[in-house]
C-alpha cells in the first residue's frame, strides 16, 4: 500500500479511501511507467534486430570471398605450377631436378609430335631428290631435332609465363577479395556498434524518463491529496 493510498484512507475511511487511493495510483504513474517500458522494449529489438543484420550480412560477405577464392584457386596453383617448372628449368632446383626438368619437355608430347612430322618431310624431300639416306640426312635430321627443341623451348617458356602472370593475377585478386571482406566487415560492425550505442542511450533515456514521469506523478498525486484534504476540512 503506497503512502498517498494509506493517508487517503485515513482520511475518507478504509473502503472510500482504498477506492480514491487506487485511482490516484493507478492512473499517471503507471501510464509513466507503461510508457517508458515500451520505448525501452523497442530500443532492446532495434539492439536484437541490429545483431541479427550484422550477422547476416556478415555470413553473406563470408560466402562471396569464398566463392570468389574457390574460382580463382584453379588459376592460382596452376600458376604456382607453372613457376615451379620454370624454376626447374632454369636450374634452380639443382642440377639432377633441371635434368628431369628437360628430360620431361623433351619427351613430351608435343616434342614427339614436332619431330616426327620434321623427319617425315625431310625424308621425303631427301627421296624425292634420290637421296640416299646416308650420313649427311641423319647429320639433317638431328640438327632439325636441335632446332626443334630450341624453338619450343621458348615457346614452352613463354606459355608458362603467360600462365604464371595468370595465377599471379588469380593470387592478386584472392587477397584483394579477401581485405575487402575484411574492410566491409569492419565497416558494418562499426555501424553496428554505432547503432546499438545509440539504441542503449534511448534505453537509457526511456528508463529514467519513466521514473521522473513516476515521481511527477506522485507529486500531482500528492498534491491532489492535498486538494481534497482541504475541501474535506472546509
Amino acid at each position: 500500500m503506497s503512502f498517498l493510498e494509506s493517508a487517503v484512507k485515513t482520511l475518507f475511511g478504509s473502503t472510500k479511501g482504498a477506492l480514491l487511493g487506487r485511482t490516484f495510483d493507478d492512473s499517471a504513474e503507471k501510464a509513466a511507467e507503461k510508457a517508458a517500458k515500451i520505448q525501452a522494449d523497442a530500443a532492446q529489438a532495434g539492439i536484437t534486430e541490429q545483431g541479427r543484420q550484422f550477422d547476416l550480412t556478415r555470413e553473406d560477405l563470408s560466402r562471396a570471398e569464398q566463392v570468389n577464392r574457390d574460382e580463382l584457386s584453379p588459376f592460382s596453383t596452376a600458376g604456382v605450377d607453372a613457376l615451379n617448372r620454370q624454376r626447374s628449368l632454369l636450374g634452380f632446383g639443382g642440377k639432377e631436378d633441371q635434368e628431369k626438368a628437360f628430360d620431361s619437355f623433351g619427351n613430351s608430347p608435343g616434342q614427339q609430335f614436332l619431330r616426327d612430322r620434321a623427319r617425315k618431310n625431310l625424308l621425303r624431300s631427301a627421296s624425292s631428290v634420290g637421296g640416299n639416306f646416308g650420313g649427311n640426312v641423319l647429320t639433317a635430321l638431328n640438327q632439325q631435332g636441335v632446332d626443334l627443341a630450341a624453338q619450343d623451348f621458348g615457346n614452352e617458356f613463354s606459355r608458362l609465363s603467360d600462365l604464371r602472370r595468370s595465377g599471379q593475377d588469380a593470387a592478386t585478386n584472392i587477397g584483394s577479395g579477401a581485405i575487402n571482406t575484411a574492410a566491409r566487415t569492419g565497416s558494418f560492425g562499426q555501424r553496428k556498434a554505432d547503432n546499438i550505442s545509440n539504441l542503449l542511450q534511448t534505453q537509457g533515456q526511456a528508463r529514467a524518463s519513466g521514473i521522473l514521469g513516476s515521481q511527477q506523478a506522485n507529486a500531482q498525486q500528492f498534491q491532489q491529496f492535498l486538494e481534497f484534504y482541504t475541501a474535506a476540512l472546509s
